[in-house]
């Protein structure tokens, strides 16, 4: 700390100053920003009305209702596309009108699905489950995937059709370069789908012969609908692409049914990914994104806890965030930005659980260890990391865990917060040394201040 009259308050000063100037530039660049959204809002009614057009002559035959087109034009899906694409600075724009843009693009999909398919031979066009899937990609691209799904179709009679033809497509994609877009769609919709209200083995077809995957244990009871899921969504967990945060989420939305839980399937997949990120040997030929799939899965299992089978997991979760942050032998993942980042995510979950927990088991758990202290402790160090995804994650969850927090431990850490800002600073000068600042944690440490106050 610094005496009052010298070095900490001309820092306090110098602080202001800098929030002012910054303030000002911030000002001229919001005022260029509000410029450009009432550009858009005055050109949204026709940007709409065109959409709606051309969307139709897309998808469906003139003159032929209730038929789709087989093949669609490259450069009339791209003129959709970029319709569509001014949208993503004001997306809200899109809310009142994605009832009645959205539907038709994916009743056409179904419809295709259900007819005899073409394939294009030609750059010039692509078959239209390809165009629907770019088209809805764009939109959970504009407007976010967790808005779009809900307008994917959930009826349990498309479950089956749904997850064929992405069992057709990921055959297709092996033996030929594919749009990645059409599975990563697919993929959500089976997410959408894994909602049907009745247990899965009631629609399961005859058993086929289940597929083995190493490292993992699946009782027999498992019905087949499950079992072909589990395999997608291994095999995209490996995708270098959004496939493998869909893939995910699909597999912690099978896992958390209550028919699969009756099962032990959150154990079963649990501890396959387990086994895949700490025992990397098991996997010689594997590349980075083979391990952050499993690790993505097991995030997305930390906010999914919502019974004792579930929670009684977590234990065994938060002590893989711990191992990948301090062994050597996984030195290769732990120094990526992604496996850092989805570290401090896994933690912040598991962090947040313990401050509204209600399982008696995980109560415990939490009262013998420093899960809040530990979670806190990792996420000031990743204030200064090298990378900008992984200090504004920590500085997200910082202000996640300072809101739930009673008042004065929320002061404790905002304070923590404050007077690591002068851990740079020489203290003999009675004026500071900017120079001597670390940049990287100074932004970790702003962004922290402004997602507390945003919060």
């Amino acid at each position: 700390m610094y005496p009052p009259g010298d070095t900490g308050n001309a820092l306090d000063r110098s602080i202001r100053s800098m929030a002012y100037l910054m303030s000002r530039e911030g000002n001229v660049m919001m005022a260029a920003e509000v410029d450009d959204e009432l550009q858009l809002m005055r050109a949204s009614a026709g940007l709409l009305s065109d959409l709606q057009a051309a969307l139709s002559k897309l998808l469906w035959k003139r003159g032929d209702k209730g038929r789709v087109h087989h093949l669609v034009r490259s450069r009339d899906l791209d003129h959709v596309i970029q319709l569509i694409e001014p949208f993503q600075g004001e997306p809200q724009l899109l809310d009142a009108h994605l009832k009645t843009l959205l539907p038709p693009i994916v009743e056409a999909y179904l419809a295709f699905l259900q007819v005899q398919q073409a394939k294009s031979s030609s750059s010039l066009t692509v078959s239209l489950d390809v165009a629907a899937s770019k088209l809805l990609y764009t939109f959970c691209k504009v407007r976010g995937e967790k808005i779009i799904i809900g307008f994917l179709n959930n009826e349990p009679r498309y479950l089956e059709l749904v997850l064929a033809n992405l069992e057709d497509f990921r055959i297709l994609s092996a033996e030929s370069d594919t749009a990645w877009e059409k599975s990563y769609v697919l993929l959500l919709w089976l997410t959408h789908l894994m909602l049907v209200p009745f247990d899965l083995s009631s629609i399961s077809a005859v058993a086929q012969p289940p597929e083995v995957h190493e490292h993992m244990s699946l009782q027999p009871q498992v019905p087949s609908i499950a079992r072909r899921v589990i395999a997608l969504g291994i095999h995209y967990l490996a995708s270098a692409t959004r496939e493998q945060d869909a893939a995910a989420k699909m597999l912690v939305r099978l896992v958390t049914r209550p028919d699969m839980q009756r099962l032990e399937l959150p154990a079963a997949l649990v501890s396959w990914a387990l086994t895949r990120l700490l025992k990397p040997s098991a996997s010689p030929n594997s590349n980075l994104h083979t391990f952050l799939g499993p690790l993505r899965f097991l995030v997305g299992m930390t906010v999914s806890v919502d019974t004792p089978g579930v929670a009684s997991l977590m234990p065994s979760i938060y002590s893989v965030g711990q191992r990948l942050m301090g062994d050597a032998m996984l030195a290769f993942l732990s120094s990526s930005a992604v496996t850092k980042k989805l570290v401090v995510k896994l933690l912040r979950n598991v962090a947040l659980l313990s401050l509204q927990c209600s399982f008696d088991g995980l109560i415990g758990f939490f009262e013998a260890s420093n899960v809040l202290e530990e979670t806190i402790e990792y996420c000031l160090q990743s204030l200064e990391d090298r990378d900008t995804p992984v200090r504004f994650a920590a500085s997200k969850a910082l202000s996640m865990i300072i809101l739930r927090l009673d008042p004065e431990m929320g002061h404790e850490v905002i304070q923590a917060v404050l007077e690591s800002f002068k851990e740079d600073m020489p203290k003999s000068s009675s004026k500071p040394d900017f120079g001597a600042a670390n940049a990287l944690r100074w932004h970790g440490l702003t962004l922290t201040l402004a997602h507390a106050l945003f919060r």
